[in-house]
Parts: structure tokens; sequence; C-alpha cells
């Protein structure tokens, strides 16, 4: 983030909630002018969306982490099950969960060592076009169609198993969707 204030560029790396509400509140008590007026973003906020905005800066976090991280890209084959970084997200655009952000993410369809085409999962059962039911390891989940979406492997936690059977009419139902 870059705040100008008189003249000043001020440049901070945000690590924590904590250090962006301490700077906003240090500038809002200089009571000059800045160009990037944060009171006035501040005060539309509800303690709701103040929470919301709380996890978008924890995410920036976990992601910076994520980008930086130096390793070999695992192993991926198209039907693996993994948790994945999957982030805070907006709108009907599906979120991780926990502190790390993850969510387990049916590889649908491998593109070379790097990324992959993913399908999110839930555990909450769901009907409509957009939604598949499978078992793995004998729980019911549901493979959510409308979030599909690229994946890099950096976003990669652990591996959770494979689908066998289920693989095929998830692959089969996301064909159907998008043709």
């Amino acid at each position: 983030m870059v705040l100008v204030h008189m003249g000043t560029v001020i440049v901070t790396v945000v690590f924590s909630t904590r250090i962006l509400f301490v700077l906003i509140k240090e500038i809002l008590a200089l009571e000059r002018d800045v160009i990037f007026q944060p009171h006035d973003f501040l005060q539309c906020y509800t303690d709701t969306h103040m929470k919301t905005m709380e996890r978008f800066l924890e995410w920036i976090g976990v992601k910076q982490r994520l980008a930086v991280r130096e390793h070999a890209p695992p192993l991926i084959r198209e039907g693996d099950l993994w948790w994945c970084g999957i982030g805070e997200n907006v709108g009907i655009e599906i979120n991780g969960k926990s502190r790390d952000f993850t969510r387990p993410v049916i590889v649908a369809k491998k593109f070379g060592r790097l990324g992959f085409l993913g399908i999110p999962t839930s555990t909450r059962k769901r009907t409509g076009t957009w939604y598949v039911s499978f078992h793995h390891k004998g729980i019911e989940e549901t493979a959510l169609l409308s979030q599909v979406r690229i994946f890099s492997y950096k976003r990669l936690h652990t591996k959770m198993g494979e689908l066998e059977t289920d693989f095929r009419n998830v692959k089969e139902a996301l064909a159907r969707l998008v043709t």
C-alpha cells in the first residue's frame, strides 16, 4: 500500500491488520490533507465489513508467503484431492477456510507441472447443475462446478487422496456445464 501525506510518500508492507489500523489512526491524528483519506473509507464500514477487511488483509499476508515460497512442484494427477490455498474472495466466489484460507480442491485438468484447473469442494450438500456429489473416504462431498478456476502449484498444501469412480462423474458434469 502506498499513502501520500503532505507530498511525502509513505510506503508500507502490511504484515498484520493491527499495523494497518495503527497507521491509519496515526495519519488521521495528524488532521491534515491526505490524498488517500482512510477516514472516509472507514466511516462507511460496519463491524461486519471491518471483519471482512481484516480477513482480506490476513489473506494478503498468507498469499505473500505462498508467492515467495520456493519448493519443487508436487506430483499431481487429475482426480487428486488437495487442500489448496483459495484465499479470501469477493461476491459469490468461494473462500478458503481456517487461518491458511484452504479448501479441498479436485485437480480437474493438469497444465504442466506448475498449474491446474481445479474444482473447489464443500461438505455442505447442494443440488443443481452447478454441483456434483461424490464420496471421499466415506464422506459425501460436493464439487462446486461454478467455482472452477486455474490454480498455481504454490497454493497446494496437503494431498487428501484421489477420486476414483466419482471423478468421471465430476468431469462429465463439468463438460456438460461449459458446453
